[in-house]
């Protein structure tokens, strides 16, 4: 009889601490997707917007996604391709904001720099994908497959956006659908989780 009240009040424990962790993990990627939202937003050409703000908005999103996705490496609270993937992100993000705030009035160089910022998040996204794929197929997994390749092809498109031969008007259109695409790709992450 006490063997069984133990085993009952350990798996209620781990019941407990795995809701506890799924519930961080959806929080935590939804707050991602709004980071990923603003920084969409602030890096769409907005007439009635300064560009001041726009800025300001783009490193507040980034910003806002570091804390996100550091939640859900909190979550899962294990080494995994998706935890080191998110952890490669975490330092590719954090780059982008260094770029952003130190070479902001150098375009050539701020260019220069992000595309390496940029080409570390892609890093950081496939190492997630291969988490996915090496996964039993299930709706959830192919969610998470597909939000994985939107942001990949979003960071692509980024990528592309700040090689030296686009005019500046075409760097700011692949900029900015490369964000947006990148951000629904992680909204379609936090809709996997929240229906799961």
């Amino acid at each position: 009889m006490h063997n069984d009240q133990s085993n009952y009040y350990s798996e209620s424990n781990q019941n407990h601490t795995n809701n506890q962790s799924d519930a961080l993990n959806t929080i935590s990627t939804w707050g991602e997707a709004f980071g990923a939202t603003l920084a969409a937003i602030g890096s769409t050409p907005i007439f009635f917007l300064s560009s001041d703000f726009l800025f300001n908005l783009n490193l507040i999103g980034e910003t806002i996604q570091i804390g996100g996705i550091t939640g859900q490496v909190e979550a899962e609270n294990k080494v995994s391709y998706n935890s080191i993937g998110n952890v490669i992100q975490i330092g590719g993000i954090s780059w982008d904001i260094g770029n952003f705030l130190t070479f902001r009035d150098q375009n050539t160089s701020l260019q220069f720099h992000l595309r390496k910022s940029f080409s570390v998040q892609f890093v950081g996204v496939s190492v997630c994908l291969t988490y996915y794929l090496k996964q039993p197929q299930t709706l959830f997994t192919l969610y998470n497959i597909y939000a994985n390749v939107l942001q990949l092809i979003g960071l692509s498109i980024k990528i592309l956006s700040t090689l030296p031969f686009l005019s500046s008007k075409k760097s700011q259109t692949f900029s900015t659908v490369g964000n947006w695409i990148q951000a629904i790709g992680i909204i379609l992450m936090a809709i996997s989780l929240s229906v799961k």
